[in-house]
């Protein structure tokens, strides 16, 4: 019960929701506080705990303010030793740990040999999960391993076809952003725009992250192609997304110095 609870405290969290976040967090850390303190060895009552001490080191004073009243600490860096433990040693939380790591190492906290370690794991033990599929071959890209990125990117086009109608919607406009950034990495500026744009205008997943990079990602094609204009237009699209990624700081200091390789 309460790590439902944590997980509807989370999708509150997705979505900006910080008022409700603490409301449901704070039922679910009731019960999960209760349980560690009666099982201290047990591993996976961290992974709960983790997440809100690490969203609360990179949120607002309020919002730290709201998380001490738990009784948690408020750094990121508390959040993420938990959040970690849980997924090298939880019994039941190394997965969704697992991939918090990938996406907190590849997109918030950029580490992305960290980030490829994680999601290496998950495409090991799940090799048809699509999400972790996009973890794993943005890591490969952004390590510069593109032989095995595009070879990658090959076999998720295919398994295209394999998903749901709504998944397919989702993770196209993925894949298409994935293309973008490898072929931007290459030097194919033509081709990375013409990714981008499919992925931008064809965007249709409740979460925003992979949204957020590409719109950063436009914004330093413009730059390249010295279309100022057109790249501060995208860098605030990129702003306006108003999330925890590392893109958007990114994005903010090309407005005022613009990108350029």
């Amino acid at each position: 019960l309460g790590s439902a609870k944590g997980l509807k405290a989370r999708v509150h969290l997705g979505k900006k929701e910080w008022l409700s976040t603490l409301i449901v967090a704070y039922k679910g850390f009731a019960i999960i506080k209760d349980v560690a303190r009666d099982n201290p060895t047990l591993i996976d009552a961290q992974l709960p705990i983790g997440m809100v001490e690490y969203y609360a080191g990179i949120s607002s004073f309020l919002v730290k303010w709201g998380v001490s009243i738990f009784g948690l600490e408020t750094t990121r860096e508390a959040g993420i030793q938990k959040i970690e433990d849980a997924a090298q040693n939880g019994d039941w939380s190394w997965i969704e740990a697992t991939s918090i790591c990938a996406f907190l190492y590849l997109w918030v906290d950029t580490d992305v040999q960290k980030s490829l370690l994680y999601s290496t794991t998950l495409i090991r033990d799940f090799p048809n999960n699509y999400y972790f599929q996009t973890l794993y071959v943005e890591s490969l890209i952004r390590t510069e391993q593109y032989e095995l990125a595009q070879n990658h990117l090959v076999f998720m086009k295919n398994e295209l076809d394999s998903l749901t109608e709504i998944q397919r919607s989702w993770y196209k406009a993925f894949w298409s952003y994935e293309m973008a950034l490898l072929a931007f990495e290459e030097g194919k500026l033509d081709e990375a725009m013409t990714y981008v744009d499919a992925s931008i205008n064809n965007y249709y997943a409740e979460l925003d992250i992979v949204l957020t990079n590409a719109w950063l990602l436009k914004g330093k094609l413009h730059d390249l192609k010295a279309e100022r204009h057109h790249a501060l237009k995208a860098y605030k699209s990129c702003i306006d997304r108003d999330n925890y990624t590392s893109a958007i700081d990114r994005a903010r200091a090309f407005t005022k110095k613009p990108f350029h390789l």
